[in-house]
């Protein structure tokens, strides 16, 4: 063997001995697979998920489908099943695009979503070319923190102003969430006022897209007639609020899991309820 030869098999030798030494700790592994996705694979991890990095859509077109998602854990990637969508699915987080696979970077939880079924269903209508979706929705979150003075009050803003820098303002804000007040016993006119500051700060920062407000308090045998009303009546196309699904309707052991968060026979059924709810709503 030439001295090339064995410098370099030394070097080999080496890097297997420290990658062995830095496999035994969790720090070293959790370095380790840093190193394969993103020095290697070009996947930045993402929220513990290697994701796969896509350049953003440039230029604005009306066939496109911007949308912020937030609320709580259905909202986020709670369901039991991820889904992969088509390419013209995407994700935008902190700036950056990724491929639409679930999970949905930015929300919480390492299950499916939602949403990427629902890009499916967008682009299969035929009224879209590019689907996109910003998530940020927290598992369990009452609406009293997204209000002005709660603690995801600036990740709602951040996220709002983030997308508009990168070009990619919202055409939709898609609302899911209540059953956290359903569990708390939050009032019908807590509820309204907080929605409304939270509406009005929306407004405030430039954002005229339309919010769509879904129906959603069940949770463990349970939902709240209260919110359901106070939902329903938060609706005001004047204000560009309008009516999302009743995913209270989805109640089955067939479409819950845990009988709170979505199969994936529910996340389905619910995709199209969306679908089928911002289709009502479009001009």
């Amino acid at each position: 063997m030439t001295r090339t030869g064995r410098q370099v098999l030394r070097i080999a030798l080496a890097g297997l001995v420290l990658a062995g030494a830095l496999a035994a700790t969790e720090p070293g592994r959790r370095w380790l697979r840093v190193a394969r996705y993103e020095w290697l694979q070009d996947m930045p991890i993402v929220w513990s998920i290697p994701r796969h990095l896509v350049a953003c859509p440039v230029g604005r077109s009306p066939r496109d489908f911007i949308a912020l998602t937030f609320g709580q854990s259905n909202a986020a990637n709670s369901v039991l099943g991820r889904h992969t969508p088509q390419a013209r699915v995407l994700n935008f987080h902190d700036g950056r695009c990724y491929a639409g696979d679930d999970p949905l970077p930015g929300a919480t939880g390492t299950g499916g979503s939602v949403w990427s079924r629902l890009g499916d269903r967008l682009l299969a209508t035929g009224r879209y070319d590019r689907v996109v979706f910003a998530g940020i929705a927290v598992d369990g979150t009452g609406i009293g923190r997204w209000r002005p003075g709660g603690d995801l009050h600036p990740r709602l803003l951040d996220a709002l102003h983030a997308l508009t820098a990168a070009g990619l303002t919202p055409t939709h804000l898609l609302w899911h969430q209540g059953e956290r007040d359903m569990v708390s016993g939050t009032s019908a006119e807590t509820y309204v006022a907080a929605f409304g500051e939270m509406l009005a700060a929306i407004r405030a920062a430039g954002i005229d897209a339309p919010v769509y407000v879904a129906q959603a308090t069940y949770c463990s045998g349970r939902d709240s007639p209260t919110l359901r009303d106070a939902q329903r009546g938060l609706v005001d196309p004047a204000r560009g609020v309008f009516a999302g699904p009743d995913t209270d309707t989805l109640r089955s052991p067939q479409d819950r899991h845990d009988d709170c968060h979505f199969s994936a026979q529910g996340a389905e059924r619910h995709a199209d309820a969306w679908r089928d709810a911002l289709l009502a709503a479009a001009p």
